[in-house]
């Protein structure tokens, strides 16, 4: 009974100690990275329209027509 007791005791102060982590995580890491996929999909940041995937395809079109990952390499040859 008493380990029962001490196993939830310690897992409470577990989380406790872990909440300021997973906060800065969320806030410097997952918030924005959700605004950025979010934002990829709109025509502009600012009373942006939805455009769905016509941004990704016009990303990919420039990115081959440019030379593609030769152009953007680091590693040229």
């Amino acid at each position: 009974m008493k380990a029962a007791l001490f196993i939830k005791k310690e897992t409470a102060v577990a989380l406790l100690f872990l909440t300021p982590s997973v906060g800065g995580f969320a806030l410097f890491y997952a918030i924005p990275f959700v605004m950025g996929l979010f934002y990829s999909f709109l025509d502009s940041p600012i009373d942006g329209a939805f455009v769905g995937l016509q941004l990704q395809g016009l990303v990919c079109k420039l990115f081959i027509s440019q030379g593609g990952r030769e152009h953007y390499s680091f590693y040229k040859h």
